[in-house]
């Protein structure tokens, strides 16, 4: 049928702080708007140069290198399903926060 998914504990580590690294930006950004009413400025997630927006630019050159190695290096085997769907996804997620950015500053 289908490959099957290999998950190391290194994948599974750098996944998990992944996730714990986002759910934490979220966290104080929603925290200081709620107590400060207004975000923490570092980890704006409006603002420029801000910790989330280099960490967005950080996840999307990653995939975008990750992609231009898989085109120029034939590997064997070949991507799995789901690390072809996390990489549309991620770049979905990226593509959809610039556009809902960029429809929030033409208002």
């Amino acid at each position: 049928m289908g490959m099957k998914e290999v998950w190391t504990s290194q994948s599974v580590a750098l996944l998990t702080g992944a996730i714990l690294l986002e759910t934490a930006i979220a966290v104080v950004y929603l925290v200081s708007i709620a107590t400060a009413n207004s975000p923490y400025p570092p980890l704006d997630l409006n603002g420029y140069m801000t910790v989330p927006s280099w960490l967005q630019a950080l996840q999307l050159f990653s995939i975008s290198t990750s992609a231009v190695v898989l085109l120029v290096r034939r590997v064997s085997p070949p991507p799995s399903r789901l690390f072809l769907t996390a990489m549309a996804g991620l770049l979905f997620y990226g593509a959809v926060d610039e556009v809902m950015n960029y429809a929030y500053l033409l208002r």
